[in-house]
């Protein structure tokens, strides 16, 4: 049935029975199994199953089995729980390669075949990582979670690639056969290839973008405007002296009387001045302009394959000015000019013609699958997409500058200034 994906997030599924699972079946499932769904039929043949997983369409653990159903998470759950716990990830070597550092603290743990041959030969500094747990400031200590420890991992190096290379987003990504990938996000997710739009017309347009029939919510939020950001370290005990960095930018709107909007924030962000400097800035640019948000809900398709959390999609609507790019006109099924969004999470449905498996773990060398495809309750409802105009991983919803906007950080730099006093 019901499928959820968050952008290196935690999301959760569930499936109904059409009636009583058979105890014949049923006993055959063992805890810890793995659902996995296929997009068609597979032989019934173990070899054939495993080659096939990779290109499964989804693969999640189960964590909950009943008569009437079973439900789990994804992937990311057995590498780091909802609610906090997870397998501990300790550094266990010492190179300073992005990944070597990676294969050290994350691959093997609980299984997990990590990959990070998009980035090989990246040089930088991984060993001081600013963890998730008490903001940008706070160094988390040992051991920390498997999947807080990649998103970590991930934040330290765009922060040394936007510094000292070309600026590019590093993040994370699981696939099927529990596999995680770390690379920059032009590689592990989907570009421009997909205009959601409310155009009633499903598939190909002039400019070779498939385009996804859906109703839209837009909806614009002026909670996160701030004019100026202070960030501030620790006063240094002998001389008395606080570092500081102050960031500002202009509102996009004005006061009641028509004056000059302006909303400071004061962040104790500890660390050294080059950590202050990101941090202002950061803040800045994410107070800099409204956060739009977008709420599509399909109205043919209850799986889209061609989209997952992190890829970025155009969005377009001739009713909603929000979604108008004033620069960046396309000839789709008429000329119009989308914006660009962030997929942040999907909620998919498993519909007849797919095939749907649980897998047992390995034991003794020999993996048991269970067909349960003639069991499920299908739906063929139609998914839908949370979209967003930033970056983030679920953990950083609540850290000070952490947000990924789409736009340049460089207008807002250019307006930097330091204080030392």
């Amino acid at each position: 049935m019901a499928i959820t994906q968050v952008l290196q997030g935690c999301g959760a599924w569930n499936i109904q029975w059409k009636n009583r699972l058979p105890a014949s079946v049923r006993g055959g499932i063992g805890d810890g199994a793995h659902l996995v769904v296929f997009e068609s039929p597979v032989p019934d043949i173990s070899d054939v199953l495993e080659d096939a997983r990779p290109y499964a369409l989804y693969e999640g653990v189960m964590t909950s089995l009943g008569s009437w159903g079973c439900s789990g998470f994804e992937m990311s759950w057995s590498l780091q729980q909802p609610g906090g716990p997870g397998p501990s990830s300790v550094f266990g070597g010492s190179s300073s390669f992005y990944q070597e550092y990676c294969e050290d603290v994350l691959d093997g743990i609980n299984g997990l075949d990590f990959d990070t041959n998009g980035l090989a030969g990246f040089n930088g500094l991984f060993s001081g990582i600013y963890g998730p747990a008490a903001g940008p400031g706070y160094v988390a200590p040992e051991p920390l979670a498997v999947r807080s420890r990649a998103d970590s991992l991930a934040a330290s190096a765009t922060e040394y690639r936007r510094r000292f290379g070309s600026g590019e987003l590093v993040s994370w990504r699981m696939y099927p056969g529990f596999r995680m990938r770390s690379d920059y996000t032009t590689n592990l997710f989907t570009n421009y290839a997909v205009v959601i739009s409310d155009i009633d017309t499903q598939g190909y347009g002039a400019d070779g973008l498939l385009n996804v029939p859906a109703e839209l919510d837009v909806r614009r939020d002026i909670s996160n405007i701030v004019t100026e950001v202070i960030a501030y370290g620790d006063r240094n005990a002998s001389t008395g002296v606080t570092p500081e960095e102050t960031a500002t930018n202009l509102a996009p709107f004005k006061t009641h009387d028509g004056g000059t909007f302006e909303s400071r924030v004061l962040i104790d962000g500890g660390g050294v001045q080059s950590t202050l400097e990101e941090i202002a800035i950061r803040k800045a640019n994410e107070g800099a302009s409204p956060v739009v948000t977008v709420d599509a809900k399909l109205t043919r398709d209850p799986w889209l394959k061609e989209v997952s959390p992190g890829d970025l999609v155009y969005v377009w609507s001739a009713d909603e000015p929000d979604l108008f790019a004033s620069g960046n006109e396309i000839n789709h099924f008429g000329a119009i000019r989308p914006k660009l969004f962030y997929v942040q999470q999907m909620t998919r449905n498993i519909t007849s013609g797919m095939s749907v498996w649980l897998r047992n773990p390995t034991s003794g060398g020999v993996t048991k699958w269970t067909e349960v495809t003639d069991y499920v309750t299908f739906s063929s409802s139609p998914a839908s997409v949370t979209l967003t105009d930033y970056f983030i991983a679920p953990y950083q919803a609540s850290s000070t500058g952490s947000f990924r906007r789409l736009g340049d950080e460089l207008k807002v730099a250019q307006r930097l200034s330091r204080s030392v006093n």
